[in-house]
C-alpha cells in the first residue's frame, strides 16, 4: 500500500478536523443566521407588547371619550332642568 504525502497529508486533516466541508465553511453563516433569527424573535415580542400596550391606551382613550361625552350630557340636562 503505497500513500503519497498528500494522503498523509489529507488524512491528518481529517483526522484533526482541518478538512474543509460544507459544514465548516457554513459554520460561521450558520452562526449568524441564527443570532439574527433570535434577534428578529426578541423585536417581535417587544413590538407585540408595544401593540398590545398600545391598544390598551387606545381603549382607555376611547372609554374616557365616552364618559366625557356622557357627563356633557348629563351636564346639559341638568343646566335645562335649573335654567
Amino acid at each position: 500500500m503505497k500513500q503519497t504525502i498528500d494522503d498523509v497529508i489529507a488524512y491528518l486533516r481529517k483526522l484533526f478536523g482541518l478538512e474543509e466541508s460544507v459544514d465548516t465553511i457554513l459554520k460561521p453563516i450558520t452562526k449568524i443566521t441564527n443570532k439574527l433569527e433570535k434577534h428578529e424573535q426578541k423585536q417581535n415580542r417587544a413590538a407585540d407588547r408595544r401593540a398590545q400596550a398600545a391598544a390598551k391606551a387606545q381603549a382607555a382613550s376611547a372609554a374616557a371619550a365616552d364618559a366625557a361625552s356622557r357627563a356633557a350630557v348629563k351636564r346639559a340636562k341638568i343646566q335645562e332642568t335649573f335654567a
